[in-house]
């Protein structure tokens, strides 16, 4: 199933049914020229549904008797605002905890607003310290690595369990979820709980001392799980997720929505639209096409199609940029520079992925056992 590049000796391999090609990452083909990704994802959405579980999960939670029964992490967009509806409509208080890192759209705000409001529910934001928090952010753009997101993937779950702490909280329930954000290339992000890999590039980069980093090394968070007591749970995985029908509800209630997903961030969006594709070649686009493709959402000619098109707005971009370039203290020239610079990776840095991955193994039997007590 190998086809070869017009002049070139370098195999090249493309899947059959989702959009992988051997140009993104490292793939294996079946009998049936179907790449190991969309195998791991069909196999993943495949795992059978039972009602009695995502009861237990409930009524697990229902039973600490505190004033909330769990913390959600929410952000403004379609699947965390989803999630406070339904922990009311199962009979839940939740506690609504946001991550503000200074680069939310206001779409995003307005609609933690609505949700608030409309189902009468507490929210505790983090407002990250911009001067650290900035710093730690350009440090991993000037590193030259894929990984720009994770100073704010991290901050993130540093604030949920912090959160939960204060309040005596036991659960946290997050939106991610297998049908939407199952089907992931693991070669185009490094693990962000790797502390020693993030201290390393803050360390070559920072222009200052940080005194706020909000890092959750792998120990930190086995430390809150397992002698706290804090689990962490995602209950979209407990039943048949539609996320048309999702909007559709949220719709009712004013949401509104920001475009691509995960694009309730104006960082995050300028990353996954311009920087990685063009300087990486990591074009997230695939992964949500290729989503809809193995969900009978869209053929893969229509995928194609709209993967033809440039991920961002030529006339837009110029503004993106400018606005990017104030809020991380950068000139266009350093960002042309920076642009241009050779593409690194955490083998670049020092890391603890050996270590890592010994941690999570157990992590991961031990996770099984948990939840089958839970059942």
């Amino acid at each position: 199933m190998d086809v070869q590049h017009t002049g070139s000796s370098i195999n090249y391999k493309s899947c059959n049914r989702c959009l992988v090609t051997s140009e993104m990452a490292p793939i294996d083909l079946d009998a049936n020229g179907n790449c190991n990704y969309c195998n791991n994802y069909l196999e993943l959405i495949a795992k059978p549904l039972n009602d009695n579980e995502i009861t237990a999960l409930i009524e697990n939670t229902k039973s600490k008797k505190f004033k909330y029964h769990c913390v959600i992490g929410i952000s403004g967009g379609a699947d965390s605002c989803y999630l406070a509806i339904k922990c009311v409509e199962w009979g839940l208080n939740p506690l609504l905890v946001h991550v503000d890192n200074g680069w939310n759209r206001n779409e995003a705000f307005e609609n933690i607003e609505i949700i608030c409001k409309k189902f009468n529910l507490d929210l505790e934001t983090h407002v990250l310290a911009w001067e650290d928090f900035k710093e730690v952010q350009r440090a991993h753009l000037l590193a030259s690595v894929p990984e720009i997101e994770t100073p704010t993937d991290i901050a993130i779950l540093h604030c949920l369990y912090k959160s939960a702490i204060k309040h005596n909280i036991k659960t946290i329930y997050l939106g991610c979820n297998n049908i939407t954000e199952g089907f992931f290339i693991n070669e185009w992000h490094y693990n962000p709980r790797d502390a020693i890999y993030t201290k390393s590039i803050i360390k070559q980069f920072a222009r200052q001392p940080i005194k706020q980093t909000y890092l959750l090394p792998a120990y930190k968070e086995l430390y809150y799980k397992y002698f706290l007591g804090v689990k962490t749970f995602y209950p979209f995985n407990y039943f048949n997720y539609k996320k048309s029908e999702v909007i559709d509800k949220l719709n009712e209630i004013g949401w509104k929505t920001y475009g691509s997903k995960h694009h309730e961030s104006q960082f995050t969006k300028f990353v996954q639209s311009y920087i990685l594709p063009v300087k990486f070649g990591i074009d997230y686009r695939v992964l949500f096409l290729s989503t809809s493709i193995l969900t009978n959402q869209l053929t893969k000619d229509e995928a194609l199609k709209e993967l033809q098109a440039l991920p961002y707005n030529e006339i837009e971009i110029q503004k993106s940029k400018e606005y990017f370039y104030k809020k991380l203290d950068l000139t266009e020239t350093e960002f042309l520079q920076i642009m241009a610079q050779p593409k690194k990776s955490y083998l670049n840095y020092s890391n603890s992925k050996k270590s890592l991955s010994f941690i999570y193994k157990i992590y991961s039997k031990i996770s099984h056992k948990n939840l089958k007590q839970i059942r």
